[in-house]
């Protein structure tokens, strides 16, 4: 009988866990030509305690030694005019020798089991995972669109109006209280968008706000990454008063992608229209090109079930992973 044990976050010994981690995903880490350096203690410690919340984790042990683990962290959630708790499944690990043994759904499935009725469990799983959080009742909602700009270095649109910074302010609660669209959605507000980009333990990210009359009318966030072997700039965060806006900071993200030195940039992005991400030299990539298909399942209970199954959500990079 497998033994799974449910561990608040403020009770996992991190510098244990970390080294867990880097062993269960070192195969996949060669095969894409990553490192395993974000991997710290300190950066889990920092992912599973965000502003809604502490995190969990299922873990099954051999002795004392973890051999398979599921986490997740809670978020809030943006739904219809009102704001649910989100908890976000991932890091699902298990070791080499101990896979094939229904650890990996037994972790997923303490996980969900501890939700209570009124909050949502969610994920961005790969195709081999899908099958598991199905068997679990959950529900696949919405593919996440990859938009690249394959041609930053011919865009030198900067924009007065935009203004760098290096954190979030009322005058952004301001913006996303007036303008954001009621959802499905994780929520935004400066405290959750400074947890996830200013504080981040590992990676710096760029922040800009398009201003006008003295009002914040849109903001975006990116940042410089190694993706499958690949230098490019990523847009973490694209909310804008309309899309228009949206367009401006997009030229503006890629005018600053040359000064990085980068040329290539990429977004995922459910809800820019084609026309706009074209005026912003943007084009989808068929989903078969990729080497993950990214997708939103879902399980959801309570008066909020069907609004939050039958609704698209709004996803953006930054709603995947915290990297």
């Amino acid at each position: 009988m497998i033994k799974v044990e449910l561990v608040q976050a403020s009770r996992i010994d991190y510098q244990a866990y970390a080294s867990f981690q880097k062993d269960a995903y070192r195969d996949h880490l060669v095969q894409s030509g990553a490192t395993d350096s974000h991997m710290t203690p300190e950066f889990y410690h920092w992912k599973y305690h965000t502003p809604a919340g502490e995190g969990r984790i299922a873990v099954v042990k051999e002795g004392e030694k973890i051999i398979s683990s599921s986490a997740m962290m809670p978020l809030r959630v943006h739904a219809k005019n009102s704001s649910l708790i989100g908890w976000h499944c991932l890091d699902v690990a298990t070791l080499p020798q101990a896979r094939k043994r229904g650890l990996f759904l037994s972790t997923l499935r303490a996980l969900k089991d501890s939700v209570e009725e009124k909050e949502i469990f969610f994920a961005f799983p790969n195709a081999k995972s899908i099958p598991s959080f199905l068997k679990l009742d959950c529900r696949e909602n919405v593919i996440l669109t990859t938009w690249v700009n394959p041609c930053a270095s011919l865009i030198r649109h900067t924009f007065n109006e935009i203004k760098e910074s290096n954190k979030f302010g009322p005058e952004h609660d301001v913006f996303i209280k007036e303008s954001l669209p009621d959802g499905p959605m994780l929520e935004r507000c400066s405290e959750y968008l400074n947890w996830r980009y200013t504080n981040h333990p590992n990676n710096r990210y760029a922040i800009f706000s398009y201003e006008q009359n003295n009002r914040c009318q849109g903001f975006a966030v990116a940042r410089k990454a190694h993706v499958m072997g690949r230098d490019l700039v990523l847009v973490m965060e694209l909310w804008g008063r309309n899309h228009s806006i949206e367009v401006k900071l997009l030229k503006h993200i890629a005018a600053w992608t040359i000064k990085q030195g980068e040329k290539l940039l990429a977004m995922m992005n459910t809800s820019m229209p084609l026309f706009f991400a074209i005026q912003a030299s943007f084009l989808p990539i068929p989903s078969f090109f990729l080497p993950k298909r990214q997708i939103l399942v879902l399980n959801a209970r309570g008066q909020k079930k069907e609004y939050l199954i039958k609704n698209k959500w709004k996803i953006q990079t930054g709603d995947w992973d915290v990297f």
